[in-house]
């Protein structure tokens, strides 16, 4: 029998050559570092134990915010850290109080929160259940804040800046006649009717109504001041004369004029 030949398998060793790139490994140091040195100050900046917030001042002149409105809609906002502070959403918050005009949201170092707040200044009355400012903005507060004395204006939405401005002008063309206007409204039609201090209501119409009020103007002293009752309605809409009405309707058109709308 031929003989058995035995392979001997020689083991090999395996030669490990390992390049470490020093500059790359201390960059990842130094990476994980600062981010868990960030989340360290992250913790520690938002713990109220370290900076707690103690003292929150509202400042303004106010004559219908309370200090319990502001505190209910600011509190859930303001958090218990100096630096948690949500300054937007205190903003936020405030703005949407009705007689909030502008506001102004501080950090005070070390501890405090600073809030400005400016009151709106309501001009008129708006479509009875808001209010006007001067610039024509309006706003909806709670009808027992709502100021007595205003004047009363009245229009479509999106007419605020028009029927503001024809007031303006309207009281202005009333001041020689030591008038004053009660009430202003503009209808869906887009005719004017003004109700004055004296009780009077003038109809004005839709075109040419601040002529047909300096016309009535002109002839107020002496036809209307002292000879009668001032419970009336005027109506104004005709070419060169007007309408009176009173309890018992009676017509005088002086002279007589074509009616235009």
């Amino acid at each position: 029998m031929p003989a058995r030949r035995h392979t001997r398998k020689t083991e090999q060793k395996v030669q490990w050559n390992i390049t470490i790139n020093k500059p790359f490994v201390l960059a990842s140091v130094l990476v994980i570092i600062v981010l868990a040195g960030a989340v360290w100050v992250t913790q520690l900046i938002n713990d109220p134990e370290t900076f707690p917030l103690r003292s929150v001042r509202v400042e303004g002149q106010f004559n219908y915010l309370t200090a319990q409105e502001l505190e209910k809609a600011v509190g859930p906002r303001v958090g218990k850290s100096f630096f948690n502070i949500n300054v937007d959403g205190i903003k936020e918050v405030t703005r949407e109080l009705p007689w909030v005009e502008t506001v102004s949201v501080r950090r005070m170092w070390p501890d405090g929160l600073r809030i400005i707040v400016t009151e709106q200044k309501a001009f008129a009355r708006w479509n009875k259940n808001s209010l006007l400012n001067a610039e024509g903005i309006v706003f909806t507060p709670d009808a027992k804040t709502i100021p007595a004395g205003l004047p009363e204006l009245s229009g479509p939405d999106g007419t605020e800046l028009k029927v503001l401005a024809h007031y303006m002008e309207t009281e202005k063309q009333l001041a020689p006649a030591e008038l004053h206007l009660k009430q202003l409204t503009l209808n869906a039609r887009h005719a004017w009717t003004a109700e004055l201090d004296n009780g009077m209501t003038l109809l004005l119409g839709r075109k040419n109504s601040q002529q047909r009020l300096a016309r009535f103007i002109r002839i107020y002293k002496t036809v209307f001041a002292e000879s009668m009752n001032h419970n009336k309605r005027i109506d104004l809409r005709y070419s060169n004369g007007f309408t009176i009405y009173g309890k018992k309707v009676s017509t005088a058109v002086l002279p007589a004029g074509k009616f235009r709308g």
